[in-house]
């Protein structure tokens, strides 16, 4: 005849084999933060920022940023933001900090803008 196990065997098994299970997976998730800390840029986005969005995800690879400056309406959570689309863009507004960069200016930009401002005048 076989013996089955009690319930409390059961339950001494499963506490035994339960704590180290969790030790594992805490440590997993520290070792994956560390890592992904690693290659995270601190962002100075401040709402009102032109950014440029990478879409890399998004679009085919040959096209992999969406025509910006596009605006940051909104901060969500402490690393994603809303972005201001034109409205012929399908896509979803919202973005992870690691696909914005900031929106430089050329030089060539500037003087253009500024000649167009002086022929306003």
């Amino acid at each position: 005849m076989h013996s089955v196990p009690t319930v409390n065997s059961f339950l001494t098994e499963q506490a035994t084999t339960h704590i180290p299970a969790q030790d594992a997976l805490h440590r997993a998730q520290g070792h994956q933060e560390e890592q992904a800390d690693k290659r995270r840029r601190d962002h100075s986005y401040e709402i009102g920022d032109q950014v440029l969005v990478d879409a890399t995800n998004l679009t085919s690879p040959a096209d992999s940023t969406i025509p910006g400056p596009f605006t940051l309406l909104k901060q969500n959570l402490p690393f994603t933001f809303c972005v201001e689309f034109r409205p012929f863009y399908k896509l979803h507004n919202g973005f992870h900090d690691d696909t914005l960069r900031p929106y430089l200016p050329s030089p060539e930009s500037l003087d253009s803008r500024k000649q167009h401002h002086r022929t306003q005048l």
